[in-house]
């Protein structure tokens, strides 16, 4: 929030976000290459508004809420209650190597073969040259990459083949609750967190339901093939179901 008078700027809180380490290479055409550097498995933090106007910031490391309150007050809840997941070091790399084949596989099922994507911005130099710089991209292009994703920018980002990966000890012990991303407040005044699974799942995605006082309060499994869009009041849910080339909107309710 800031006051546009003063230019005072309040600060509500501080969240951990995913932050991918990006490196820059020229090669001897001058052509800029992106080299980045990422953490599949991030530790991060989310937050959401609920209808009273609290903001609610849920904390990856540990899985619990903080609540600012309208009035300015501040609440933390207990730890919700998650099956946690260690991760040997087999794990990782076996991990890591699911990962690069999954990568591979998706690369291998685009239409036409990945082509490096092009851009160029010229300068003006001081003595009136012009200058020209480009990058160019390895992988398929954006849009195949948010598709793929699902909308989510970090795994469309995986999906490229400028990125790789930390090297398997630098992963966390523990598999993270949650992704960016995977948060969100519905008409009720409660928390939906799409938690990541811990062991295999038959169906649709799981969201724990964590009320306004930061209590796990239902855990919720989608069905297979839909995915969430909004809420209405009274426990109603709308979810999107894709049939071929259509995508409709379904109405429905958690009880």
């Amino acid at each position: 929030r800031v006051d546009l008078t003063s230019r005072q700027v309040d600060t509500v809180g501080w969240v951990k976000i995913p932050r991918p380490k990006v490196e820059m290479d020229r090669d001897t055409l001058g052509n800029i290459r992106p080299r980045i550097t990422m953490n599949p498995l991030p530790s991060v933090d989310e937050w959401a508004v609920l209808a009273d106007g609290s903001v609610a910031i849920v904390r990856g490391h540990d899985y619990h809420v903080e609540f600012v309150r309208p009035d300015g007050a501040r609440e933390s809840a207990p730890k919700i209650p998650f099956d946690w997941q260690r991760l040997t070091d087999e794990d990782k790399v076996a991990f890591l190597d699911s990962l690069q084949a999954a990568r591979e596989r998706f690369l291998a099922s685009q239409p036409a073969p990945a082509q490096p994507q092009v851009s160029s911005s010229s300068t003006t130099g001081p003595g009136g040259e012009r200058r020209v710089q480009t990058m160019v991209m390895a992988g398929p292009g954006p849009g195949a990459m948010a598709a793929a994703a699902g909308g989510n920018p970090l795994a469309g980002m995986m999906m490229s083949r400028n990125v790789n990966f930390v090297r398997a000890e630098e992963l966390p012990d523990y598999k993270p609750p949650f992704f960016a991303g995977s948060v969100r407040a519905d008409a009720d005044g409660n928390l939906w967190v799409l938690t990541i699974p811990t062991k295999a799942v038959t169906g649709g995605s799981v969201y724990d339901v964590i009320n306004g006082k930061g209590v796990l309060i239902d855990r919720v499994q989608l069905p297979k093939d839909r995915l969430m869009v909004g809420f209405g009041a009274g426990g109603v849910v709308y979810l999107a179901a894709r049939e071929g080339n259509t995508t409709k909107l379904e109405k429905a309710k958690i009880r």
